[in-house]
């Protein structure tokens, strides 16, 4: 039983055939990033970027989402989710 992988013209994978024919899909924005994910059930994950290309938001099919925030260098700072947030502290 083998699973399958599907790519795109620029090398991004595009979908996932697992041995029982469920199928996972990802699509990329310009920049190549993963901005969707569909699962074998068709549940949504889609991924926001900022300006400097780290992942700032998460959203999930039932409506959670899971926020990030960098600080000035770009490291991250601080997760907030649907049980609160998580402070990230550097020493």
């Amino acid at each position: 039983q083998n699973t399958a992988y599907t790519w795109d013209k620029e090398g991004h994978v595009v979908a996932v055939t697992d041995p029982l024919g469920d199928v996972e899909r990802y699509t990329y924005d310009p920049a190549g990033r993963m901005k969707e994910k569909v699962d074998k059930d068709g549940y949504e994950t889609s991924f926001r970027y900022g300006k400097d290309g780290q992942v700032e938001e998460i959203c999930y099919a039932d409506g959670r989402t899971v926020s990030f925030t960098y600080n000035a260098i770009r490291q991250l700072e601080e997760v907030k989710d649907w049980l609160g947030t998580t402070r990230i502290t550097m020493d």
